[in-house]
């Protein structure tokens, strides 16, 4: 049975706003409107989107996440999971549009309506996102923190490949069965890219069936695919720049950046709880030429796919 919303809403508040992580969305406080007394909740804005909607726009464009982009958005993902861990918290929704990047791309976690309360580090209530439950979750079992590293995994696994990683074609019921009596999907080179062993063997450890030999976030962090990332430089502004065709902002000597006043105005309005995963689209003949070569430093654009730009067709580069 599904709880009410306001009981989702005001569990929400509870735990955003007795959290202090840099990869947790904030809270800025919650007021009643006095013209429809409904409950307005300001948070934090995340400007570059949700990863659901960084998804859509990378197929709109013809264009795969880059393994150093994932490994970034990974390691946010799992210092959010592992903070709350920390404060014996589960997050039990852990999905693409449950997690939104500000406009530097730094990774918030957001929407904690079924968030729950780890007691002995184990949960038992059966809320969430079923299409990315773990399989311990679909079959009624107990269930721990690890149970979002699964979710992680299937989040992670459908941005780098650009497709759900389990069959489309199915009822919910018949794909909780798939999931809980198959295999666990993987991480496979095909004709658009190739990933590196240690990319492969980290979605197959979050990805393992046993919950019991699944690691936590703090264990998953140690991961060498992630402590390699965390040792390199991604410019996750710029990736995000190159997805929604913003500009780069211009300064001058001395000048505060305009993207920093505007950052501070907006998380200063009053946002709607349900605002919260913007979804800018820019139409992707606004990209150029310049900015198709900078977009394949981040990402993977598909071999023999043409571009468009305002003022040339460019022949999108192959993976190297």
């Amino acid at each position: 049975m599904h709880e009410a919303p306001m009981k989702q809403l005001l569990r929400e508040i509870k735990i955003i706003s007795s959290t202090s992580h840099v990869n947790i969305i904030k809270f800025y406080g919650a007021y009643i409107s006095p013209s429809s007394s409904e409950l307005k909740v300001m948070m934090e804005f995340g400007e570059g989107g949700s990863l659901e909607s960084v998804g859509k726009r990378m197929r709109t464009i013809g264009a795969r996440v880059g393994e150093k982009v994932a490994g970034r958005l990974a390691e946010g993902i799992l210092q959010g999971l592992a903070y709350l861990h920390s404060q014996k918290t589960i997050h039990r929704d852990i999905k693409p549009p449950n997690v939104l990047l500000t406009r530097e791309g730094i990774v918030k976690l957001c929407d904690f309506g079924v968030s729950g309360e780890l007691i002995n580090s184990n949960a038992g209530t059966f809320t969430g996102t079923s299409l990315y439950m773990a399989p311990e979750r679909l079959s009624g079992d107990q269930y721990s923190i690890c149970s979002d590293v699964w979710s992680t995994g299937i989040t992670l696994l459908e941005l780098v490949q650009n497709r759900f990683p389990f069959p489309t074609d199915l009822s919910q019921i018949e794909l909780m069965m798939y999931i809980t009596q198959n295999e666990p999907p993987e991480l496979e080179d095909d004709d658009d890219a190739t990933y590196s062993p240690e990319m492969k063997n980290f979605l197959k450890v979050a990805l393992t069936r046993d919950p019991n030999a699944r690691p936590n976030p703090s264990l998953m962090l140690s991961q060498p695919w992630i402590v390699s990332v965390m040792q390199q430089e991604v410019n996750m502004a710029a990736f995000l720049r190159q997805v929604w065709g913003w500009k780069k902002p211009s300064r001058k000597s001395g000048d505060t950046p305009p993207i920093s006043r505007l950052g501070r105005i907006l998380a200063r309005l009053s946002c709607f709880h349900n605002l919260s995963h913007p979804n800018p689209d820019p139409d992707p003949d606004e990209i150029g030429e310049s900015d198709v070569d900078s977009l394949s430093q981040y990402t993977a654009l598909r071999p023999g796919r043409v571009q468009a730009t305002a003022n040339a067709q460019v022949q999108a580069p192959a993976i190297p």
